[in-house]
């Protein structure tokens, strides 16, 4: 049976000097979902011009519905901008008070949360109090859901304790990176015997098991980049190597992983095999140019005996 799957935030464009590309961590999340056989949506808001005419046609040629992308004839549709130094090196400014930041509480919003097997948010879309107010209504409501999913997904400085620990409380699964979770646990005063990068090796996991204990998680997981990811329970800690993949760029590649795990545990796969299938699907995005390639369980499935594994 095909799952209702539903992303919450922010939708925008990122803004080069001489381009510019959509973007969010939901619509990624959203649009791979939708490749791999979910009914998908994504609940944002973007404003009554050009820059949102074009992602109202984006988003319906991705097969995604549209009546929970709302319109905004206020503020405008969000923007990031994106600078260069001489090295290349890139510099974003998520731009404030733009659409998403007033994303409403609607009729076809509370419905869709009523009957979604899986919802995914992260933290940016909740730096402005109405957006958060309607996102954590919406979880709310999702008393149907067996996935709630927190993808952390820090930005700048658009997080706060307060919003961390009510994203936590409303979730049962927390998706992080290996840089994230130090800054996760420091946020929370949580010591966790680590800095940087941790290897998980006891005072790593401890810290992870308290997590899981104060707010009541399910399931924690940890990107690893090209090395792979982890998987937390209450009871194990689960390890699955990467796939090697020459990368084309990585951008939307975490948010595909975030699909292919939910798309796994939805359908009832052991935890081995979903992380594995996630970490399948983020190689794959993070090969192709662009934040969301053409995707498919085919392609992938012809794909994975090409892929070598770490030994």
């Amino acid at each position: 049976m095909q799952p209702t799957i539903v992303a919450l935030g922010e939708v925008l464009w990122d803004v080069f000097p001489d381009a510019r590309h959509l973007g969010g961590a939901p619509l990624n999340f959203a649009v791979h979902c939708r490749s791999l056989g979910a009914d998908a949506h994504v609940v944002s808001r973007v404003g009554m011009d050009d820059l949102g005419d074009e992602i109202v046609r984006a988003v319906a040629g991705f097969g995604l519905p549209l009546q929970t992308v709302q319109r905004d004839p206020a503020h405008p549709t969000g923007t990031v901008k994106v600078t260069l130094d001489s090295a290349g090196r890139p510099t974003f400014e998520i731009v404030r008070d733009v659409a998403w930041d007033y994303i409403e509480l609607t009729a076809e919003a509370k419905a869709l949360a009523t009957k979604a097997d899986a919802l995914c948010f992260g933290t940016l879309a909740q730096r402005s109090s109405q957006s958060r107010a309607s996102i954590q209504t919406l979880l709310s409501l999702a008393r149907r859901a067996r996935l709630i999913v927190c993808d952390i997904n820090f930005r700048q400085s658009f997080y706060t304790r307060e919003i961390v620990e009510a994203s936590l409380r409303a979730s049962n699964v927390l998706k992080l990176n290996e840089t994230e979770l130090p800054a996760l646990l420091g946020l929370l005063d949580q010591k966790s015997g680590f800095s940087k990068k941790p290897d998980f090796s006891g005072a790593e996991r401890e810290a992870v098991l308290r997590l899981m204990g104060i707010f009541d998680l399910e399931l924690v997981c940890v990107t690893l980049g090209e090395r792979g990811a982890i998987l937390h329970t209450r009871g194990r800690e689960i390890r699955s190597p990467g796939y090697k993949v020459k990368v084309a760029d990585t951008v939307g590649s975490g948010d595909a992983f975030t699909a292919g795990l939910v798309m796994k545990l939805l359908a009832g796969a052991p935890h081995e095999a979903a992380l594995d299938y996630a970490n399948l699907v983020g190689a794959y995005v993070a090969s192709q140019p662009g934040a969301t390639p053409p995707l498919s369980a085919e392609t992938l499935g012809q794909l994975v005996a090409k892929l070598p594994r770490p030994a």
